[in-house]
């Protein structure tokens, strides 16, 4: 009885430690919800996803200025049928903190996955770093990919 409680023991302590280890970091969840929200053309949970006078915010600025704006052409190509056959994917690839902890640098590999055709083929796989700064209690995008 006593193995097997040492036995339960270690593999709940296992399966916890598993679950921390793969667990994204906050900046990354952040910047997921961005993109979901970007592809929605919800221009105002982006606006709350940034911080105020960052390149971020600009960027989002930029998307949602005027009566047909950028954000609303995407979510509109994002509801035809080509691009319901697509999903993007975001594989986290380095994570560089600063000193203090407050801000992170994110290597993020983005991939198109899905159905392409010869008039609309999948994009390239890129590389590119988005910026984050704990700002109170939740992250704050800071610098976006151009």
């Amino acid at each position: 009885m006593r193995t097997l409680i040492i036995f339960a023991l270690l593999a709940v302590g296992g399966y916890y430690g598993y679950q921390a280890s793969m667990a994204k970091p906050e900046a990354m969840v952040v910047y997921e919800k961005f993109e979901g929200w970007l592809s929605n053309g919800n221009c105002g949970e982006m606006r709350n996803l940034v911080e105020d006078g960052s390149q971020a915010r600009e960027r989002v600025d930029m998307l949602c200025r005027g009566k047909s704006s950028a954000a609303g052409l995407i979510a509109d190509m994002n509801s035809t049928p080509s691009a319901a056959m697509r999903t993007t994917v975001y594989k986290l690839l380095k994570v560089t903190k600063s000193a203090s902890g407050n801000e992170v640098s994110l290597e993020i590999r983005e991939s198109v996955r899905g159905r392409g055709s010869a008039m609309n083929p999948l994009p390239a796989p890129r590389t590119y770093t988005v910026k984050a700064r704990k700002s109170g209690a939740s992250w704050k995008l800071v610098e976006l990919p151009q």
